[in-house]
């Protein structure tokens, strides 16, 4: 009775350590597809509109009070938000997630 249950634990064993290596092989090839499109979320969302805003007082007085506060809405409420979805959706980000989800059923 031993035995068969050590020979069973022995199977049991290889058998999990297979589907853990699968596992982690795509979970390794999932998060070296999603890396490059979160960087460049990150850098148009984040990094992008923060240095816009500390180079905001120096456009504005280059430009000679051209600058109003409706064009700043504008820009950093409507246009950056759109331009970085807009690019993100249309490459990275949702595909490779899609396509991970479809081959892991």
């Amino acid at each position: 009775m031993n035995q068969v249950k050590l020979v069973e634990l022995k199977y049991l064993s290889g058998h999990l350590e297979f589907i853990l290596d699968g596992v982690y092989e795509r979970m390794l090839k999932y998060t070296h597809n999603i890396k490059s499109p979160l960087t460049n979320l990150y850098m148009l969302g984040i990094v992008l509109p923060t240095l816009a805003l500390a180079l905001l007082p120096l456009a504005s007085s280059l430009l000679g009070g051209m600058l109003k506060s409706i064009h700043v809405f504008v820009i950093f409420d409507m246009l950056i938000p759109f331009f970085v979805f807009y690019v993100n959706s249309s490459n990275y980000a949702y595909s490779s997630w899609r396509i991970w989800r479809v081959q892991s059923y």
